[in-house]
């Protein structure tokens, strides 16, 4: 008899950015368990040149000889008076100059036969107290890179600047040491590499099932939207049918309608696409997570676009929600009105300048017109449309009181007509955003017909005004100080040095 072979017992593979992450940490260890020891001796030779008389040679001597180099290395450690060489301590490169000067005329053994560099193996650690000079000088085997220069000088400051003579020469000559023949695995620069490399891809990992997380949630989301709209989407339509054509606040909507209609197909298009079970994985990858932004996108724009088509129809031929209709269309105004002293307070050496009493005057009359349109409109004596003209009218009558407050400001703190020109012309987020309107329907697609400062809520629009142009007059006013902390760094030789190109550098403290 013939057994059945088992079923294939399927294997699980990891996600791709997790297997990235556990190659690079495999690849980490592996590298570090394998990487040689980093052997340290003392310097090979230790030599005082004390010419100021700044330093204790004894002590000295036994702290530079427990220095650990990887390398062996003559170590000097020189205090020099670079006035006695002729520098001068106004010149960055004073030390430099006189540093070689003494080594030419007191050891020329510290300088190769060719005259051109520090001898092999050795590296000086100079000072000069009075003249507040201090930097490294090495011979080409065992140089440094001038950042690691400066990193030393950075290190001699502190004992420097409190007179510390023998313990800023330690400290320069212990990092010169971390620095010479450092490992890769004990660089920094390596370690930090390899630490970012890491972070970099857990990042990866996390945003990866972050997307996945945030693309479900979209779609979930999204759903009940799409949704909605569809099921009323015949509503929708008829509503569109039944908005009179010669309207001048209707036909934009129906303009609208027309994209909707396209964005509608575009949602079902995209709605075919999501599979009907999204397991915890989907919407990982950049094709799915973009099928999920785009339909989110999609249906929320429908969504919008269906209750304002609705809506218009509502108040355009005064059907059962009319009254919910216009109300949306007062809100910019009634919030401008709102908040008419808070704006005139802002400027309060202008609290009863002529722009303020008008501008208080414009407000209590748009207060007064829509309770007047309101009333005519519920009692059948005006159209929508001719409601809506009335607000525009209000809208655009405040606006210019509150663009003339504006330029009264602008006139009382402007210092210079650059200064009038700067708060001029300040960026800001309109107010008119947080607004879904009729009314700004017609304006997004007739910008022209409307004054340049426009804005559905005036008000609101001049306090944002204020508050930005505050910012940019102070910033114009006191620009952010720039500072230089460099204090070193000085390489090279005045006049040259003669050809001499020796590795090393110099810094103040």
């Amino acid at each position: 008899m013939q057994l059945d072979s088992p079923a294939p017992v399927p294997v699980r593979r990891l996600p791709r950015p997790l297997a990235v992450v556990l190659v690079l940490l495999l690849a980490l260890v592996a590298t570090l368990a394998t990487a040689p020891a980093a052997l340290a001796d003392p310097p090979r030779s230790v030599t005082i040149e004390d010419t100021t008389g700044d330093l204790d040679a004894s002590p000295l001597t036994e702290r530079l000889e427990d220095v650990s180099f990887r390398t062996p290395v003559d170590l000097v450690a020189l205090t020099i008076d670079v006035t006695a060489y002729g520098g001068s301590a106004s010149n960055d490169l004073a030390l430099n100059d006189a540093v070689l000067a003494y080594a030419r005329a007191e050891h020329p053994d510290w300088i190769t036969s060719g005259g051109a560099y520090w001898r092999d193996g050795l590296v000086i650690v100079a000072i000069d107290p009075d003249n507040r000079f201090l930097g490294t000088y090495a011979g080409e085997d065992v140089k440094l890179d001038d950042g690691q220069y400066e990193k030393i000088q950075e290190e001699m400051r502190p004992a420097a600047r409190n007179a510390d003579w023998n313990g800023a020469i330690v400290d320069g000559a212990t990092r010169y040491a971390s620095y010479l023949d450092r490992p890769f695995y004990l660089d920094p620069v390596a370690i930090v590499t390899a630490l970012v490399a890491l972070l970099v891809a857990l990042a990866g990992v996390g945003g990866a099932l972050l997307r996945g997380s945030r693309s479900r949630a979209k779609v979930t989301r999204a759903l009940p939207r799409y949704d909605d709209v569809m099921l009323t989407y015949a509503e929708t339509e008829l509503a569109a049918r039944t908005i009179p054509a010669d309207s001048q606040y209707g036909e934009p909507v129906l303009r609208d309608y027309e994209e909707f209609t396209r964005a509608a197909a575009e949602a079902t298009a995209l709605h075919d696409q999501l599979p009907a079970r999204r397991g915890v994985l989907w919407g990982i990858g950049a094709q799915s997570a973009s099928l999920a932004s785009r339909f989110a996108e999609t249906a929320a724009r429908i969504d919008a676009m269906d209750d304002e088509i609705v809506r218009t129809n509502d108040l355009l031929s005064r059907s059962h929600a009319w009254q919910d209709a216009w109300e949306a269309e007062v809100q910019p105004l009634r919030d401008s009105l709102a908040a008419v002293d808070g704006a005139i307070r802002q400027e309060a050496s202008l609290a009863d300048s002529p722009t303020a009493r008008d501008l208080r005057t414009v407000a209590a009359k748009v207060r007064d017109g829509i309770e007047r349109v309101t009333l005519q409109l519920q009692n059948g004596e005006m159209t929508g449309d001719a409601a809506l003209g009335e607000l525009d009218l209000m809208t655009s009558a405040l606006g210019r009181a509150a663009t003339a407050h504006r330029d009264a400001v602008i006139a009382h703190t402007a210092r210079s007509d650059r200064e009038a020109e700067i708060m001029r012309h300040v960026r800001y987020d309109s107010p008119d955003t947080r607004y879904t309107t009729i009314r700004g329907r017609r304006r997004h697609y007739y910008p022209a017909g409307y004054d340049y400062n426009w804005s559905l809520s005036p008000i609101l629009w001049l306090n944002l005004w204020h508050s930005q142009a505050s910012t940019d007059l102070d910033a114009h006013r006191h620009p952010p100080s720039s500072s230089s902390s460099s204090s070193g760094g000085f390489t090279g030789y005045s006049g040259g040095g003669g050809g001499f190109s020796g590795s090393g550098s110099s810094g103040r403290f």
